[in-house]
Parts: C-alpha cells; structure tokens; sequence
C-alpha cells in the first residue's frame, strides 16, 4: 500500500469513529452508529491490556497484577477487536441497537 492509501484509510477510520461517537444513544439505530461502534471496539482494544494490569493490581496487590492481569486484558483485547471486526463487516445488517460486546474498558467476567 502506498502512503497517500494508508493516510486515506486512516482518516476514514478516524471519521467514522467520531461520526459513531456523536450519534446520540437515544433511538439512534442505523447503519452508522454500528460501523461506529465496532470501530471504536477495535480502536480501544490494545488499552484493555494495561487497564487489565491496573485493576488488578489496584483490587489485589502488584504481583498478581502483573501476572493475571496481561492476561485478563488480552482476553478483554481479543474478544472486543472480534466484535469489532464482526459489527464493522455486518454493519450494513440489522440489528443496530444490540452491540455484540457491552462490556466497559477494563470490565472482567472474573471480577
């Protein structure tokens, strides 16, 4: 990929992340709003990772932060850029309204 394809696609990235953003959550179920989504889901995915570390860290002590939560993060990080990738290449299908992966960042089913 040449360099003026890659700046494109980033921008487009960046513009439907913002566009996904500002549609308001109120009854705002189309197409957009799902591509939107899964973006972000795959844009945010890599922080799920420290945030991992640092709750656990911050719930337990340093030491088993620093070794389940890498863990508990990549976890998080692997199943929300799979949503992601899953919304963003069926956004153009409905359901709008019903996000594949609802979690907040750093949210565990361990917890």
């Amino acid at each position: 990929m040449n360099m003026t394809l890659k700046r494109l696609l980033g921008a487009g990235v960046i513009m439907a992340v913002i566009l996904g953003g500002l549609i308001p959550e109120c009854g705002a179920a189309n197409p957009l709003h799902k591509i939107g989504r899964g973006l972000k889901n795959i844009v945010i995915a890599p922080v799920e990772i420290p945030v991992g570390i640092v709750n656990w860290s911050k719930d337990r002590n340093p030491f088993v932060g620093l070794v389940i939560g890498p863990v508990a993060g990549a976890v998080n990080c692997v199943t929300r850029a799979t949503a992601g990738v899953v919304e963003v290449i069926t956004f153009p299908l409905p359901p709008y309204n019903q996000p594949l992966y609802e979690r907040e960042l750093g949210e565990t089913i361990w917890e």
